[in-house]
């Protein structure tokens, strides 16, 4: 019976329904609602331009964002649309500076921890990076590509306490990878060698 109830209502049975996903309409930059940066497909929100309040999906409707617009934002309800267009151009200005400045950021300690890795392997001095190194990188970008590039590395951290922090660092995560790959493997072997000759002489 239930059946024929579900082959004439045209519903098959075990099958549920997708969820309803509210888009955004540029309209609700009124509100004082932009489109939240993070979004996809599946999860679509909004996001105040003013406090940076993320709401769920559900909340992306005229009456509940001007909702939260009177009671967190009360003295800018009676702002024009103009006034929340720009602050959405503010706000993608400053994201565009942060993301620029992180990317940079990221580049410089990656160098730092290349030269470092360069002066561990060759065992040099800690003070090679700043007293050689970045003196010599420097004379080269300046004749090849000029002051731009040259102002790009005198910001690589390369100092004596960086160096050697940064050596640490890589020290610590070489043996942590190796105790992993020992764990996760079956069989291992390990041979130590301890001596007292204190001028480590091999015997014979």
């Amino acid at each position: 019976m239930s059946q024929k109830n579900d082959d004439k209502t045209g519903i098959v049975p075990g099958k549920k329904r997708k969820p309803f996903i509210r888009h955004y309409n540029h309209e609700y930059i009124k509100y004082g609602f932009i489109l939240w940066p993070n979004s996809t497909e599946e999860d679509i929100r909004p996001m105040c331009i003013i406090c940076h309040e993320v709401l769920v999906n559900d909340a992306m409707k005229p009456a509940k964002m001007l909702r939260h617009l009177k009671a967190k934002h009360s003295e800018l309800e009676k702002k024009p649309r103009e006034y929340f267009e720009r602050r959405k151009q503010e706000l993608g200005l400053q994201t565009k500076t942060f993301k620029q400045n992180f990317i940079h950021n990221k580049s410089l300690l990656k160098c730092s921890y290349l030269v470092a890795l360069r002066i561990a392997k060759t065992r040099k001095s800690f003070t090679t990076g700043e007293n050689l190194i970045k003196p010599v990188l420097i004379d080269v970008c300046l004749e090849m590509f000029g002051l731009s590039a040259v102002d790009k590395i005198k910001s690589i951290p390369l100092s004596n306490d960086t160096i050697r922090r940064r050596i640490e660092k890589l020290s610590e995560n070489v043996e942590y990878q190796l105790i992993q790959k020992i764990k996760e493997s079956t069989l291992f072997a390990i041979q130590i060698d301890e001596s007292c000759d204190i001028f480590l002489k091999r015997p014979y």
